[in-house]
């Protein structure tokens, strides 16, 4: 174990490299240029799953980037929905794993401090997977697909003023 602080895109972006099978990524925000890179790092046979919270509110404010989600999806990742998320977690081929307040996004990985650890004990990482797999089957979650995300967009392009109130009231 020993500790993650900012910047930590770096090291990051070398796990997802040296990732043979599979990387799982818990993150409520989550933006475009990162998961860009991400899947440029990223080896072709690797999995890659990402629980985000697709909330309006979060697409709105800009935490959540479509076009990052979108990226995801094209690149035959799967992208689900848990609307109560808060923890930031990535996993590398159930054997490596971070916890850590940093998000997907330039202020996790850059320019926020975010502090968190870096695990390579068995029986901690294999219990963060399990965590992260119960997680991912939750009756409540929902995976998001193109068309929903072709649909979000189409409601803030027709109704932007609907949204901006949508959003004051959720604030």
């Amino acid at each position: 174990m020993k500790i993650i602080k900012s910047p930590w895109k770096n090291e990051l972006m070398q796990m997802v490299s040296d990732a043979k099978e599979s990387i799982k990524i818990t993150s409520p925000f989550v933006k475009e240029n990162i998961c860009a890179e991400l899947l440029q790092h990223k080896k072709s046979n690797s999995s890659l799953e990402l629980i985000t919270s697709f909330k309006l509110m979060n697409i709105y404010n800009g935490s959540v980037d479509l076009n990052g989600l979108e990226h995801i999806i094209k690149s035959k990742g799967v992208v689900k929905n848990f609307s109560r998320l808060h923890a930031k977690i990535y996993l590398f081929d159930d054997k490596k794993a971070v916890v850590t307040s940093g998000n997907l996004t330039n202020g996790g990985l850059l320019q926020n401090y975010e502090y968190g650890f870096y695990i390579d004990e068995p029986s901690i990482v294999s219990e963060i997977s399990n965590d992260f797999n119960q997680l991912l089957r939750d009756e409540t979650m929902g995976q998001i697909e193109l068309n929903h995300i072709k649909e979000v967009r189409s409601l803030l392009k027709k109704f932007p003023k609907v949204s901006r109130f949508l959003y004051q009231l959720i604030q």
